[in-house]
């Protein structure tokens, strides 16, 4: 065996020393040394080493795996921005609704994962989330394209039914409905193709209001509401015998101006018999003319004798000349001059003649409230009290509403019946539910201005008639519906106040009102004709169940 050196751990003399030693002397410093702890040691040393070696290699191994895996995923990183960048625009995953979805695939990453671990169960909810969310957008969209059909349909029953004025509100909710609409589709361009209304439905709204109103007023009704080009104009059969009617009337009107201006004087007073007998008798040369409507111009003469205080029998006669030179024409005037006609006839004592006029307006048009007004205004007048309640019954049943309700028509023949049988409450709580119902109806007003009149209460007699002047005002001025103002409503608000300032106690909402209404109606035919029961030759209760003004 050969010999070994080892280092002296004091003074770090090298020592030869042989290989089966046990201990050994250091020559230098004396130090004796065992030779088996050394090796132990020096064991030691080595293995701690070659563990350190080891963890290094390790690390620096793990090192370069991180770098390599980090590089890849840069690079994916780098190949997905470029693919979106390729693509103009990224899905929404339709299962979650927020993610991306994958490129190649139907689903985001997080759904993706969901559905390789999930597998069919996954796919069969998403499947069944799908085909739920499309049965339910095709629901609302037949539901939604439906209600303007409906509408239509709603109208055209009424219109059917010769109920024109329902047939005019049925179609003319047809554009509400449309906002409505979209409103809940927030505009969505997908329904835009079906929200449209054409030309279709704008002829059965004209049509309906050339029935509802007279056709002058449906031509300037049409003309601010509509939008009437060429080929409308060209299509629609109402608008162009609306046009063809308002033609006549104005040329004739103004051929007649002239004559029916000097009526007028600088003053401002009112005409008088003598005025209005020579404006007629001017007009009368204008008689027999091809330049003008004959029926206009007997119609403008019946005009100039109700403003200038005609009596009713001289009123009646220029109306037996318009109906005699209508029969001539061809023509249907109906419209024009018949229910003007038929108040005269009734307040003449000619009822007979007048039944069959009320007849006729009503089936021209069902819900004709005014020709209902003037029927039951004849069968009060004869005690037919009985006749008074089969007619409402049957108006009722003839003018209910598509959804079943009463119209605000049917509320006023209610109120009248019960009002002209003296059962006050039973009328007023019609008035109140009818309130609820449709705001805004002049008639509903006026008429508890009559019940309180009939009672005894002037001031609130007063305090109702004002509000239905104001009502008919704001349907005039929001609406540009004129026809709350009647000469009815202008007798009841001028009786009613001239009884709060003779009878009343002062407790009238409006009373500060009273003395500027009352000068305003100095000089006018409500003052004239209410002239005698403010005398007392004629009772008020005479007046409240017979009286020229009662019904509208």
């Amino acid at each position: 065996m050969e010999d070994k050196k080892i280092i002296c751990p004091d003074c770090s003399a090298e020592i030869e020393v042989p290989a089966d030693a046990v201990t050994a002397e250091c020559g230098e410093c004396g130090k004796v040394i065992d030779l088996s702890a050394a090796e132990t040691a020096e064991a030691a040393a080595e293995t701690e080493e070659t563990a350190e070696a080891e963890e290094t290699a390790e690390a620096e191994e793990a090192a370069e795996i991180t770098q390599e895996t980090e590089t890849e995923a840069e690079e994916d990183t780098e190949e997905t921005e470029d693919e979106c960048e390729e693509e103009e625009e990224q899905r929404i995953c339709e299962y979650c609704g927020s993610g991306y979805v994958v490129h190649g695939h139907e689903f985001c990453y997080s759904c993706e994962a969901k559905l390789r671990r999930t597998k069919i169960p996954l796919a069969a909810w998403i499947t069944g989330a799908l085909a739920l969310s499309l049965s339910v957008f095709a629901f609302v969209v037949v539901c939604l394209l439906a209600a303007p059909a409906l509408q239509t349909v709603k109208g055209d029953i009424k219109a059917k039914e010769n109920n024109w004025f329902s047939a005019y509100e049925e179609y003319s909710a047809i554009q509400t409905v449309l906002d409505q609409i979209n409103e809940i589709t927030e505009g969505n361009r997908a329904f835009a193709p079906f929200l449209k209304t054409g030309c279709a439905i704008e002829g059965k709204i004209f049509e309906a209001a050339e029935h509802v109103y007279d056709p002058i007023q449906a031509y300037s009704f049409a003309a601010k509401v509509f939008t009437i080009n060429d080929k409308y104009k060209e299509h629609c059969k109402a608008y162009k015998d609306c046009a063809e009617k308002y033609a006549e009337y104005e040329s004739t009107y103004t051929k007649l101006t002239e004559i029916m201006a000097g009526l007028y004087k600088e003053d401002g007073s009112t005409p008088g018999l003598e005025d209005g007998k020579k404006a007629i008798a001017a007009m009368e040369e204008y008689r027999g003319r091809d330049d003008l409507s004959q029926v206009w111009l007997e119609y403008f003469m019946y005009n100039t004798a109700g403003l200038c205080g005609f009596t009713e029998e001289e009123k009646v006669a220029c109306l037996d000349r318009v109906d005699e030179a209508a029969k001539k024409s061809g023509k249907d005037y109906s419209w024009l001059y018949y229910e003007e006609y038929v108040k005269c006839l009734v307040n003449t004592g000619r009822e007979d003649e007048a039944a069959p006029l009320v007849d006729a307006l009503l089936e021209a048009d069902k819900s004709n409230f005014k020709a209902a007004a003037s029927k039951l205004k004849m069968l009060f007048k004869q005690g037919d009290m009985k006749g008074a309640e089969e007619f409402v019954d049957k108006f009722c049943a003839d003018n209910m509403t598509t959804d079943g309700d009463n119209s605000d028509s049917n509320y006023s023949a209610m109120i009248m019946l019960a009002r002209a049988q003296g059962n006050y409450e039973q009328a007023l709580a019609l008035i109140d539910e009818a309130d609820e119902m449709y705001a805004m109806i002049p008639e509903f007003d006026r008429q508890k201005a009559l019940i309180y009149l009939a009672q005894g209460d002037y001031d609130k007699a007063f305090d109702s008639a004002v509000s239905a002047e104001d009502r008919a005002y704001n349907r005039y001025y929001y609406y540009g519906d004129s026809t709350g103002y009647n000469s009815e409503l202008l007798a009841t608000v001028y009786l009613s106040a001239m009884l709060c300032r003779q009878k009343g106690q002062g407790k009238a909402e409006n009373f500060s009102k009273l003395d500027e209404i009352i000068e305003s109606y100095k000089g006018t035919d409500s003052e004239k004709a209410m002239a005698d029961v403010l005398s007392g030759k004629v009772s008020l209760e005479k007046l409240l169940t017979e009286g020229v003004y009662d019904l509208i």
